[in-house]
C-alpha cells in the first residue's frame, strides 16, 4: 500500500530548472483541471522562497471569492500565515518569506496543501 501511495504522489511531479530556480508541477489539480504548480526561487542571500504560478488568487476571484470582505481577507491572511507567506498584489503571486534549503521538503508540502 505504501508503494502505491508513494507512486500516486510522486510519479506526476515534474521539476524543471528555470533561470530563477526550479519550476515544480505537482500531481494535484485545481477545479479547472490545471495542475497545481509552484516555483522554488533562489534568493541572493543563499536562501530560497516559494511562489505559486500566479493563477491561485485570480482563479478564486473569477470563481466569485471576494477577498475585499473582512472575513475572507482575514481567512486568506490566516492561511498564508500557516506557510509564512503573503500575497504580492503587484505580481498577483503568493510567496513565502525566505528560508534555508534544508527546509524545502516540509515547506513545499505545506505550501501546496494550503
Amino acid at each position: 500500500m505504501k508503494q502505491s501511495l508513494c507512486k500516486a504522489f510522486c510519479d506526476d511531479i515534474r521539476v524543471t530548472e528555470v533561470p530563477v530556480g526550479l519550476a515544480v508541477s505537482t500531481a494535484f489539480r485545481r477545479a479547472d483541471g490545471d495542475k497545481v504548480s509552484f516555483y522554488v526561487i533562489s534568493d541572493r542571500d543563499g536562501r530560497i522562497h516559494l511562489e505559486d504560478d500566479g493563477a491561485t488568487i485570480p482563479y478564486l476571484e473569477a470563481a466569485g471569492v471576494d477577498f475585499e470582505t473582512d472575513t475572507r481577507n482575514r481567512a486568506l491572511l490566516e492561511l498564508l500565515d500557516t506557510v509564512d507567506g503573503y500575497f504580492d498584489p503587484e505580481e498577483s503571486l503568493i510567496k513565502t518569506r525566505p528560508f534555508i534549503e534544508s527546509d524545502l521538503t516540509e515547506r513545499s508540502i505545506d505550501f501546496v496543501a494550503m
